[in-house]
């Protein structure tokens, strides 16, 4: 119980830091769409490490140079059993690889000057996930031209008393073009 009235303050004080709507759009100025808990979608992710799949998605693959890039990230529990964890709410919590189709070149995006909220620990069950979307774009220049896109490490708290830990789990890729 203190745990959830713990997590219910810290939502309540990231919404109004960081505008989360109810609706779930970002607005003008937003940065972060919405940080919520659901039941787990069937889009594609990666490979399961500890019980946990993280899958990425865009509404914007292709936008102009300049134009904000949306991105959501969904940590799903794969498991058979429910999980005890915190994931800091904040895309810093994030290690996003970015690679040039046409160069290879890679460029790795942990988004920094944003705070890592977190809003547990709390236990994930069985099918559920965790959401976060936000713009990218905001963390990191895009320049023109197409990318392959994943998350290849998360920030996660593994029990109560746990330090912040980078775990190494990657997402699937997602292709994002930025046009002239």
């Amino acid at each position: 119980m203190k745990h959830h009235l713990i997590a219910a303050l810290v939502l309540t004080l990231l919404g109004a830091t960081i505008g989360l709507g109810s609706a779930g759009v970002v607005g003008p100025g937003e940065s972060i769409t919405r940080a919520t808990s659901g039941n787990s979608t069937k889009d594609p992710a990666g490979v399961p490490v500890d019980g946990l799949a993280v899958a990425l998605s865009t509404t914007t693959p292709t936008v102009p140079y300049g134009s904000p890039v949306r991105v959501a990230i969904e940590v799903r529990n794969v498991s058979a059993q429910t999980q005890f964890l915190a994931i800091p709410l904040s895309p810093c919590a994030y290690l996003i690889a970015l690679t040039n189709t046409a160069t290879g070149a890679k460029n790795d995006v942990s988004p920094k000057g944003c705070p890592v909220y977190s809003a547990g620990p709390w236990t994930l069950e069985v099918g559920k996930s965790e959401f976060l979307a936000f713009r990218i774009s905001d963390y990191a220049e895009i320049p023109i031209g197409t990318y392959t896109m994943r998350i290849e490490g998360l920030w996660r708290y593994t029990s109560e008393h746990a330090a912040l830990d980078r775990i190494k789990i990657e997402s699937n890729a997602i292709s994002v073009t930025v046009t002239p």
